[in-house]
Parts: structure tokens; sequence; C-alpha cells
């Protein structure tokens, strides 16, 4: 019974992941446009060095937020691989 409970925590967890992981990827993409957008009125003169500023800021934090959460993922996928009989699971 434990190790049911724990494949199905696990497996919860790992979509949870996922879920997240395709947000910050969206996220990812949606300021990198925001970026250029600024970038773009900053060059015709009408936005400012800060507004550029804070949306590389955020992308780059965003960014940053991409690796971990893949780790997570292939750590999940890990765990349902030991804790299941068989050795190729397609999460």
């Amino acid at each position: 019974m434990f190790r049911i409970a724990e494949v199905a925590r696990t497996y919860f967890e790992l979509r949870g992941q996922q879920t997240q992981l395709a947000v910050a990827r969206r996220n990812v993409d949606n300021q990198t446009e925001s970026l250029q957008l600024t970038q773009a009125r900053l060059d015709a003169g009408r936005g400012t060095e800060l507004d550029t500023s804070r949306a590389q800021a955020q992308l780059s934090a965003t960014l940053s937020t991409i690796a971990p959460l893949e780790a997570a993922v292939a750590r999940s996928i890990h765990r349902l691989g030991v804790l299941t009989p068989r050795s190729q699971c397609a999460w």
C-alpha cells in the first residue's frame, strides 16, 4: 500500500512540475516579446531605460527558474521509474 501511495504522490508532483515548467516557458516567450517592445519604444524615444531594465530583469528571473524545474521533472520521472516495475515509462 505504501508503494502505491508513493507512486501516486510522485506522479501528481510530476504533473504539477510539468505544468509549472510549461507556464515558465510561456512566460519566457511573453517576457521576451515584452522586452522587444520596450526596447523598440526606447529606440523610438518613447520609452525609458528603466522600463527596458525591468523587462530584462523579469525575463532573466523567469529564465533562471527553467533549469531547476527541468531538474525536478527529471528527478520525478526517475523516481517513478524506480518505484514502478516497468523499466521504461512514458511519463
